[in-house]
């Protein structure tokens, strides 16, 4: 996710963490039910069984997948599928958390001592560059990213034993992203559960702001790690996104009895609160691009579009009243799964562009320029990965 600190509200362009989209058939001979608006259905390129994946991206030429099955994390060629490199289930620490950008994989998982590493694989040989220890990653299980690449740093959203919750200080940690050596960390208020990074800006959100329950988001420099500003916003925050200078969130309503607004818009500058808006319904964000922010409608089921700068809802479309799955953006569209489909949608209307038929559940879903790789769950036939040129 972009945007920043140092920009104007209108300036940024975003880079999505995690910067997935969505894509899928199931049918042997690759035909999909065609769109809504007449447009072209993707193109099946290849496609491969998997085990059970819990991340997947695309980088370059290589397509990486983690979790699947025997093998705790791979690397594809993502024009034709065929494996390049694989790492079984012998590999320290087994995943549970996943990034990707400049040429490495990052995962994390417990070591012997039950700490966290933060290990960089290779991305073209899945040779490990570099560990790091991490001692808990994702302390207070946010469901947003919370590792990730950016300006050839990594940052992680990390606990350590401390005072706050009987043992544990939250902080940002930044390693350097050639060597994995510590260049920074800094503290944040208690219970942090967001993290996104930006035009080299950390923002990270807490349930807690010392000493209220208010909840607080903080931007951190970068480079250094030293605090730019921070923002009260009234309630937990349950996750971050970053585009065109605001820095979007939405509560954590599990967490919270406030009955006040559910999302929020901050200026990327200066922290300073540009809007506040109940939109009815508990709404995780999921990604931000191009001046909009993306959520789920957990009450009634559907993806709703919100515009960044003023909080408006633009759309929002209820698919038959399911509840998507894996919804990410890529371009101008956004990508959505939902139980036997995969349905593509402008972001700026809604207009549904195409819908794509698949024998199961999408669960993993990464674009790249040309393509999209999704990874859909079977009950019958198992797991696959396949590749669509769109």
């Amino acid at each position: 996710m972009d945007a920043g600190a140092a920009v104007t509200r209108r300036a940024a362009v975003v880079r999505i963490g995690g910067a997935l989209a969505v894509g899928m058939m199931a049918s042997a001979c690759g035909a999909g039910a065609p769109g809504a608006s007449g447009s072209r259905s993707p193109e099946l390129v290849w496609r491969r069984p998997i085990g059970g994946v819990v991340w997947l991206d695309a980088s370059g030429d290589t397509v990486s997948i983690g979790g699947g099955g025997a093998s705790v994390a791979e690397g594809l060629d993502a024009a034709t599928g065929k494996a390049r490199w694989s790492i079984g289930d012998s590999f320290t620490p087994a995943s549970v958390a996943w990034a990707q950008g400049g040429g490495m994989v990052l995962c994390d998982g417990g070591n012997a001592n039950g700490a966290d590493n933060i290990t960089a694989l290779s991305e073209a040989t899945g040779h490990q560059l570099w560990s790091a220890p991490a001692d808990v990653g994702n302390p207070n299980n946010g469901s947003g990213p919370w590792l990730t690449f950016a300006d050839n740093a990594v940052y992680a959203l990390i606990g350590l034993p401390g005072s706050h919750a009987v043992y544990r200080d939250d902080v940002v940690l930044a390693l350097d992203g050639r060597t994995g050596a510590r260049k920074w960390m800094s503290r944040l208020p208690p219970m942090a559960k967001a993290m996104a990074v930006a035009d080299g800006i950390v923002y990270a959100g807490s349930a807690l702001a010392s000493p209220s329950s208010s909840g607080e988001v903080v931007a951190l420099d970068g480079a250094t790690g030293a605090r730019r500003w921070s923002a009260r916003v009234g309630a937990p925050v349950g996750a971050l996104a970053v585009t065109t200078g605001v820095v979007a969130g939405c509560w954590d309503n599990l967490t919270s009895e406030s009955q006040q607004p559910l999302m929020f818009g901050l200026d990327a500058v200066d922290g300073r609160v540009l809007w506040q808006r109940d939109l009815g319904a508990v709404l995780p964000i999921i990604a931000a691009g191009d001046g909009l922010v993306f959520a789920l409608d957990l009450a009634s089921g559907g993806l709703l579009a919100v515009d960044a700068l003023a909080g408006r809802l633009l759309w929002k479309d209820m698919a038959g009243g399911q509840y998507p799955t894996a919804p990410a953006v890529g371009g101008d569209a956004v990508y959505v799964g939902y139980q036997n489909s995969v349905q593509a949608f402008s972001a700026r209307t809604g207009r549904q562009l195409w819908s794509y038929s698949v024998e199961g559940l999408p669960r993993k879903l990464a674009a790249s320029s040309d393509f999209v790789y999704a990874a859909v769950d079977d009950l019958s036939s198992g797991s696959a990965l396949y590749a669509l040129r769109v």
